[in-house]
């Protein structure tokens, strides 16, 4: 909509504004209503952890991973809340299916960012920064001599160039 779809943004938010609020008979109003805040909440919460570059941080701790994954978890609880309160099995299915489908993908992100964590030798989002550059492998603090893959790769990077 628009030139490069430059309204697409204002339009989907007067759709979003403009529709119909549905509350059914026999669902649990409080939980149906704070579900959605909880899963917008953990969402920002989980990214204000996030480096955006040196200096321009909003928490700086040594456990920003774990702070990471633990928050990024919260949003399940709101998807199980929203199937729970609407006091229908078929809805009650659809959100476990949906928050065993958000832990299965929480796992593989979490053995990712344990080799992060074991590669970098910190927990911390901010203490990997000075390290990641423009050359990538060549400025990682890793010992050439306990892994030698690593050497090998970044001669043959070196190489290309």
């Amino acid at each position: 909509m628009g030139k490069w779809g430059s309204l697409q943004v204002v339009s989907d938010v007067l759709k979003m504004l403009t529709k119909e609020v549905i509350n059914f008979r026999k669902t649990d109003q409080f939980l149906h209503r704070i579900a959605p805040f909880l899963v917008v909440t953990a969402s920002m919460v989980t990214f204000s952890c996030l480096p955006w570059s040196k200096g321009a941080q909003i928490i700086d701790f040594n456990v920003g991973v774990f702070f990471f994954l633990a928050c990024g978890s919260v949003g399940i609880v709101g998807i199980l809340l929203v199937g729970w309160s609407s006091n229908n099995k078929f809805a009650l299915v659809g959100s476990m299916r949906a928050g065993a489908q958000i832990i299965s993908y929480e796992l593989s992100i979490g053995m990712v960012m344990l080799t992060m964590i074991c590669l970098t030798g910190t927990m911390s989002f901010f203490g990997d920064l000075p390290t990641t550059g423009r050359d990538g492998l060549e400025h990682f603090p890793w010992s050439h001599h306990r892994h030698p893959g690593v050497h090998h790769l970044s001669h043959c990077r070196q190489r290309r160039v």
